[in-house]
């Protein structure tokens, strides 16, 4: 039999459930929770600017077996979502070859911050292919 919704009563016996002493411990325990999730994410933000920053202002030519290996992957998962999709280079008003060239300028692009910005790269290649993907 399901039960229709009740109101909870946050009080000492609801805190009690949680396995805390009292409503004032629930609460505290929130508060630091709370805090500590902002601090992680203020620190997330702080931290990818920080590497976004770094990205643009030192790229450098990467190793060819970098790009040539980045954009093997980035191919292998396009041809697969290709196929399991029934989809042909022509359905995408394109051809393979054309294709190809496009991702080894986006595989040159983000393997270029690889070595410098790994997340960063890692975010410029799921941009690159949730843009192609919406453009679809």
């Amino acid at each position: 039999m399901i039960e229709a919704p009740q109101d909870t009563k946050i009080d000492d016996e609801f805190a009690k459930t949680l396995g805390l002493e009292s409503l004032e411990k629930l609460k505290e325990a929130a508060r630091e929770r709370l805090v500590a999730e902002f601090a992680g994410a203020s620190r997330q933000r702080v931290k990818r600017m920080l590497l976004d920053r770094l990205d643009e202002s030192h790229r450098f030519e990467a190793p060819p077996s970098l790009v040539e290996e980045e954009f093997n992957l980035m191919w292998n998962s396009i041809k697969a979502e290709m196929e399991s999709g029934g989809k042909t280079f022509a359905d995408e008003d394109t051809t393979e070859e054309a294709a190809k060239e496009e991702y080894h300028k986006i595989a040159d692009a983000g393997s270029g911050s690889v070595s410098c910005c790994p997340r960063s790269a890692k975010r410029t290649r799921s941009r690159s292919l949730t843009t192609k993907s919406v453009a679809r």
